[in-house]
């Protein structure tokens, strides 16, 4: 009897599983690499193909890389002229175009939506050719516009700018209303705008947004909230989690995933054929050609404090560093090899008596609290949040308020600055040459120069301001989600000519 009992207890089972499964495979969950190349299947839509959605599976694992890199070379293989839909799953606002032509040839594209509100986005490609001719085109298209039935007009040129054709595509994109498609701008002196589109760094997402506040391209991380995109040759590097960064073509294609095996707890720089990033006030290193993962300063160790460090730069060889807990700007040489401190630009209040023989002076009380450092030939650029933490203020009142300190909430606040500093080596000092008032922007928020203009984003505002070099405002614009950092790039080079 109980034996029969227990073949009708493993049946039941089995039929559950089974049903569980059939469940989990028609509401979008993870399945395995033999079912992923059963099931992901492009389909044909008014001559746009689009991958069937009744699966999931992680875009960055080996295995759908794999299989979806094969099924678009089998379309390519069929088709003189290709069109997919977000092909390899990296950018959902994006088709991926394949075209052969009999001349040399290069491409514009231009996309439209029937809003008079939305400009037109136009853009010459950027292929691998000499003098930017081929004869066999792939590019990544970017610039569709969440919400809308988007008008994709390409247009082929030869060598002497005669156009050899024109086609059109509609990619309807009505269903997608996940993403902000258009952000709140408020107008300043705005013919002094920068060419490029603004990137956006949210948790799982980034964002680029072109000068009218339109959204254009939306990149998909793994829960994480990236800091920045890294430009190398045809490739840009972000990570998609706290220990992966990974290597993306301008086709949207994956390349390759470096593990970090320490956590990515900041920033992070390229160096010729590595990338630095900052892990617990660690510098790591992760080689691009062999994927190796040193550890190669201990800031800890180094300036036996908890630095908190938010930002560095490379400075030919060595590394400049900003450490919010101790509201200094700090220099590191001989990083490879030896490091050494060079340099500490702060309040010698807040360092013990041994640290301050690497203190360059200043005349006055001068307090940083920065979150993001620079650095231009001899001067230092910085963004003074000018915010401690409670706690940090608790335990060192007398030095904040001898130093100015203003704020402690994370959210409301009076103000911060944008900081240059000239840095003498040779006195040992440095002077404040320019400062500016900015809106209050806390732990988080950015600033970084973009060509002859200044790019900030304050995070307890949620608006992001372009700036010209007198700090007038270009324009501004006001977003409704939790946004970390704001940068500008043309992304010439890779996706554009």
């Amino acid at each position: 009897m109980k034996r029969y009992i227990r073949i009708i207890i493993l049946s039941i089972i089995m039929i559950f599983l089974v049903v569980f499964t059939y469940i989990k495979l028609s509401n979008n969950t993870i399945v395995d690499s033999e079912q992923l190349n059963e099931i992901m299947k492009f389909e044909l839509k008014d001559d746009v193909y689009y991958l069937n959605d009744n699966f999931d599976s992680d875009i960055y694992s080996v295995e759908y890389r794999d299989i979806v890199s094969k099924k678009i070379k089998e379309l390519k293989s069929k088709n003189k002229s290709l069109v997919i839909y977000n092909a390899y799953g990296t950018n959902d606002l994006s088709v991926n175009l394949y075209l052969k032509t009999k001349k040399l040839s290069y491409i514009k594209y231009t996309i439209s939506v029937d809003d008079e509100n939305i400009d037109d986005f136009t853009r010459k490609l950027k292929n691998k050719g000499k003098n930017n001719l081929v004869k066999e085109h792939e590019y990544q298209i970017i610039g569709l516009v969440p919400g809308y039935v988007n008008n994709i007009k390409v247009i082929v040129f030869d060598e002497k700018n005669n156009t050899i054709s024109k086609t059109n595509y509609e990619v309807d994109l009505t269903g997608v209303k996940k993403i902000s498609s258009r952000l709140d701008t408020y107008g300043g002196k705005d013919k002094y705008i920068s060419d490029g589109l603004f990137t956006l760094f949210s948790k799982d997402n980034i964002y680029l947004y072109d000068n009218k506040g339109i959204v254009r391209s939306h990149i998909i991380l793994d829960k994480y909230t990236a800091n920045d995109i890294l430009f190398k040759g045809n490739y840009i590097y972000y990570p998609i989690n706290k220990n992966n960064i990974v290597k993306v073509n301008n086709l949207g294609q994956i390349k390759d995933v470096y593990y970090t095996k320490y956590d990515i707890t900041s920033d992070y720089i390229l160096d010729s054929n590595r990338i630095l990033f900052i892990s617990d006030d660690q510098i790591i290193s992760i080689n691009l050609k062999n994927s190796d993962v040193e550890k190669i300063v201990d800031c800890r160790e180094l300036f036996n404090n908890d630095l908190d460090l938010v930002s560095m730069e490379y400075v030919d060889g060595d590394l400049l560093l900003s450490s919010r807990e101790m509201s200094s700007i700090l220099k590191v040489n001989n990083i490879d090899k030896k490091p050494a401190i060079q340099y500490i630009l702060g309040n010698s209040s807040l360092w013990d008596k041994e640290y301050h023989k690497y203190i360059y002076s200043y005349k006055d009380n001068l307090f940083f609290g920065q979150s993001e450092v620079s650095m231009d030939d001899d001067y230092v650029y910085l963004l003074n949040n000018n915010y401690v933490t409670k706690e940090n203020y608790e335990n060192n009142k007398d030095v904040y308020d001898k130093l100015g300190i203003e704020n402690t909430d994370e959210k409301t606040g009076t103000k911060s600055l944008f900081y240059k500093l000239k840095v003498n080596d040779n006195k040992k000092e440095y002077k404040l040459v320019e400062s500016y008032v900015l809106p209050y922007t806390s732990s988080n928020g950015s600033l970084k120069k973009h060509k002859n203009n200044y790019i900030f984003n304050s995070s307890s505002n949620n608006t992001f301001i372009e700036y010209n070099k007198k700090f007038e405002i270009v324009n501004s614009y006001k977003y409704s989600f939790d946004v970390s950092k704001v940068y500008k790039y043309n992304y010439k080079n890779y996706w554009f000519k």
